[in-house]
């Protein structure tokens, strides 16, 4: 930890504000401490599209070389601890439980992956925008700030504005509107404000968003219970 305390330095960044460039090799590894970042990735014709976010306790930068196959951007404001990539890859060398830290981040971003693939192929906005709700309820349910009780119940802040999320969720600003008034007319959710989201049955969100796909019962009754014992 005092090695690592050595060679870090804390980065501020406001949103929208370019961190690393596609195509470069950044100098630092970084690991996000507030705020949210975005991948993303520019298509051929010029459009670009958020392919993933990073939030707290996230990494990137690809150690032991290579260049970035996406350029990282502040979605938020956001603090960022870069270490030089050099030491730190000489600490990891020497380190088995940092070595075992990087690898699980690389797990983390991999199951996230998979889960924008199943939430990407669904054929509804409104599906994917459940995916998505469900995604902040169960692998961002860490992060701080996010998951909030309130009076009983579950609110979830959304991180990322209307546009990124569209981005995100390959569809447009207005097309998100209509999801989140579609969901909130089923019942699932409460519209507090455009970036909080009141959870009002978890359950039929997961089955809005193919839970037997994402996650699988046993994991959602899991989740249930925590979340249940967590609101009350």
């Amino acid at each position: 930890m005092e090695t690592l305390r050595s060679i870090c330095t804390l980065r501020r960044y406001s949103a929208g504000q370019s961190i690393a460039d596609a195509g470069e090799e950044p100098g630092f590894v970084g690991c996000v401490q507030t705020g949210v970042l975005r991948m993303q990735k520019t298509l051929q014709d010029g459009r670009q599209h958020i392919v993933g976010l990073l939030v707290e306790g996230d990494m990137f930068g690809r150690v032991l070389g290579g260049p970035l196959d996406v350029a990282i951007e502040a979605a938020t404001d956001a603090e960022v601890c870069a270490f030089r990539r050099a030491p730190f890859e000489a600490l990891l060398a020497q380190s088995p439980e940092l070595d075992r830290l990087v690898l699980l981040s690389i797990l983390h971003e991999l199951d996230r992956a998979r889960d924008w693939l199943i939430i990407l192929g669904s054929p509804r906005v409104r599906e994917r925008l459940a995916g998505f709700l469900l995604v902040l309820c169960t692998r961002f349910a860490t992060v701080d700030h996010l998951l909030r009780t309130s009076n009983g119940a579950l609110d979830v802040k959304v991180p990322i504005n209307r546009t990124d999320l569209a981005h995100l969720l390959g569809t447009r600003p207005e097309s998100i509107s209509r999801a989140f008034h579609a969901l909130a007319d089923t019942g699932c959710i409460t519209i507090r404000k455009p970036d909080l989201i009141g959870i009002q049955d978890l359950e039929a969100l997961a089955t809005e968003a193919g839970e037997d796909e994402m996650m699988g019962r046993a994991t959602l009754k899991t989740l249930l219970t925590s979340l249940q014992t967590r609101v009350s």
